[in-house]
């Protein structure tokens, strides 16, 4: 069973937040596999955030479309594809209600999203450089 060896927390509209920094072992039950591949999912390596993201995808729980909305932010074109190609799998009452819910979390990941497109793929000829905002239409 994994266990957590660093956490950080701090204050976000007057709320305390608590995240974990680093886990050692492996998961071994169901949600403790599914809580790995959701950690996975804020990995350096693009394509360690991708293959968590392809593990999770179709999973339900509230907790889950906050990762999944993030790494649209982040503007991988590999992954905006496989979430626009995901939402037959997704829960859309899950993802809906969860944006409609965190409005500020949206439009800052919205103008990170744009902000990555403008500084890697703005001058790209191939058309993958809407994958990003198909993949906003997909969530809601």
């Amino acid at each position: 069973m994994p266990r957590c060896l660093e956490m950080f927390s701090e204050i976000r509209g007057g709320e305390k937040i608590t995240r974990v920094t680093q886990l050692v072992g492996s998961p071994t039950g169901r949600f403790q596999r599914k809580l790995a591949h959701a950690l996975l999912m804020r990995h350096a390596d693009g394509f360690v955030r991708q293959s968590g993201l392809s593990n999770i995808l179709s999973s339900e729980g509230m907790w889950i479309p906050p990762f999944v909305v993030q790494l649209v932010g982040e503007y991988v074109i590999e992954i905006a594809a496989d979430i626009q190609a995901g939402p037959s799998r997704l829960d859309r009452a899950q993802y809906g209600s969860f944006i409609r819910a965190n409005p500020v979390f949206l439009a800052n990941t919205r103008k990170r999203a744009t902000i990555y497109w403008n500084c890697y793929y703005q001058h790209d000829a191939n058309g993958r450089t809407m994958l990003g905002n198909r993949s906003w239409i997909s969530l809601k």
